[in-house]
Formats: C-alpha cells, sequence, structure tokens
C-alpha cells in the first residue's frame, strides 16, 4: 500500500487537521485564521490558561507568511497550512505555560530552553 500511495498517513494528518480547523471555525477560506473563534473555544478554562493560548495563537498568526512557504512545499491533498498551525499553536503553548502548569519532562524543558521538536 506505502508504494502505491507513498504519502496516504502524511494526507491523513494534513486532511484531518485541516477538516477540524474548519469545521471548527478556525480555519476559514484558503487560509484566513479566526482568533476570535479559537478564543471562543477556550472561554471554558481559566484566564491563565486564556492568556497562554492568546500569546501562542498571537506569536503563530506572525509566522503565518513563513508557515505558508513551508506548507507550499508539500504535495497533499489538503492544504498543510492548518497542520503547520497546530503545530505552531503547541509549541508556542509549550513556550508560554504557565508555572502552576508547567511539566519539567526531558521534552518540555528541551523546548523551553529554545529547542524546536521536528514538525510537518
Amino acid at each position: 500500500m506505502d508504494a502505491k500511495y507513498p504519502d496516504a498517513p502524511l494526507d491523513s494528518a494534513v486532511c484531518a487537521i485541516d477538516c477540524t480547523y474548519r469545521e471548527m471555525g478556525i480555519l476559514t477560506g484558503e487560509d484566513e485564521i479566526n482568533e476570535e473563534m479559537i478564543s471562543a473555544n477556550h472561554e471554558v478554562y481559566d484566564a491563565t490558561y486564556q492568556e497562554a493560548i492568546a500569546k501562542a495563537v498571537g506569536a503563530c498568526v506572525a509566522k503565518k507568511a513563513k508557515m505558508l512557504e513551508e506548507a507550499a512545499m508539500f504535495k497533499t491533498e489538503c492544504n498543510p497550512f492548518a497542520l503547520k498551525f497546530h503545530g505552531c499553536i503547541a509549541l508556542e503553548s509549550m513556550r508560554h505555560c504557565p508555572e502552576e502548569r508547567w511539566d519539567s519532562s526531558p521534552l518540555c524543558e528541551k523546548v523551553r530552553a529554545g529547542a524546536t521538536p521536528c514538525m510537518v
């Protein structure tokens, strides 16, 4: 199967995130991020967590042009921008994690020190 569909696992991940972001109203049009919808989805959490997510979203929106350039290099069934943005949010959320919620695992400590995990 891999020989016939070499990009199937990547396409599945890319399409799943793209579809999820669109269904949640986070991604609209070709590549527009609805920051208000992200905030609305996080209103159930405490203010400290909301602030951390807001910082992560701001950092990722600022990197949008670079993510679009990188996404254009991938030949996938769906637009990989949502997956790039999702990875950015995960990384930036760790970078802006409130102290009282910090997990001092080796991965978290490496991210806090500036290492960037490999992402699509």
